[in-house]
């Protein structure tokens, strides 16, 4: 055999493992270009679901804001110079707690009524204290505001339809609840 010829043959089978290998570069090419794509549709659609996620996490606190005002939970309300200051906030109804821990006098107030509000407030008398309460005509049930008695716990009811010029009054349980 030549040289000639044994070159020629080793050309042959070296074209040959090239053109093989060529076809692998390119099938391996195309696969990284496919898998590419496929990551780019995958961060899209991660981008996607975290755009949903984050929707939903805003709509939930959304929902959770508004169930905080329908879950009957009373706020408390701390004494400032021994006035407990109720602010309603225009809102159609709120609940409130006072707590009197002495027996200086105190005072109820109420600020940001709208035309018609329900205003639920629970006193809790570990001290008997004189209340003074916003609604000085007040219409109250059984015509008389309570005398608050120590350990006790009492539920007043008002509401108004004009804006608080007129409220009517309710004292759940005349007696309270022993605390």
């Amino acid at each position: 055999m030549s040289n000639l010829n044994y070159w020629q043959e080793r050309t042959i089978a070296n074209g040959v493992a090239i053109d093989i290998l060529d076809k692998q570069v390119l099938t391996a090419n195309q696969s990284i270009a496919i898998l590419q794509a496929g990551l780019k549709a995958n961060d899209t659609a991660i981008s996607t679901l975290q755009g949903l996620v984050s929707a939903n996490i805003t709509s939930i606190s959304t929902i959770n804001g508004s169930l905080s005002d329908i879950t009957n939970q009373p706020t408390a309300v701390n004494a400032v110079a021994d006035t407990y200051t109720l602010d309603v906030a225009n809102k159609p109804s709120v609940d409130f707690k006072v707590t009197s821990a002495d027996a200086s006098p105190k005072t109820i107030a109420v600020s940001n009524v709208p035309s018609f509000t329900r205003i639920s407030i629970d006193v809790q008398c570990t001290v008997a204290a004189d209340f003074t309460y916003p609604w000085t005509d007040a219409r109250w049930s059984l015509g008389v505001k309570p005398d608050l008695v120590s350990g006790k716990l009492y539920k007043i009811l008002a509401w108004t339809e004009d804006g608080g010029t007129t409220w009517y009054v309710i004292n759940v349980k005349a007696e309270g609840w022993t605390i």
